[in-house]
């Protein structure tokens, strides 16, 4: 598992970004770690930090995921270090 510093989800309140919000916290749950995470939902704030596609998660300050409801089984594999395929099309809510 990567070491775990910072974690951060950007996003506008879409559904996307619920269920990512949703799904993280029972990852963090399940797996006991209780750094917990932040969450930014000013646009112009996301978009300074380069994402495009929304939601986002970062890891330790690094874009791991953008426009994607990820399951929970995804977000474990970010954690132990997989790369995820991102969506290419934008649907802001």
């Amino acid at each position: 598992m990567i070491e775990l510093q910072k974690i951060e989800i950007l996003g506008t309140n879409c559904k996307k970004c619920i269920i990512l919000e949703s799904n993280l916290k029972k990852v963090l749950e399940e797996l006991n770690i209780n750094i917990g995470y932040s969450k930014t939902t000013e646009l112009v704030e996301i978009i300074k930090r380069g994402v495009v596609f929304s939601p986002a998660l970062l890891i330790n300050g690094i874009i791991k995921s953008t426009g994607q409801a990820l399951t929970e089984q995804e977000i474990k594999d970010i954690f132990n270090g997989k790369e995820i395929k991102q969506d290419e099309i934008c649907d802001f809510c």
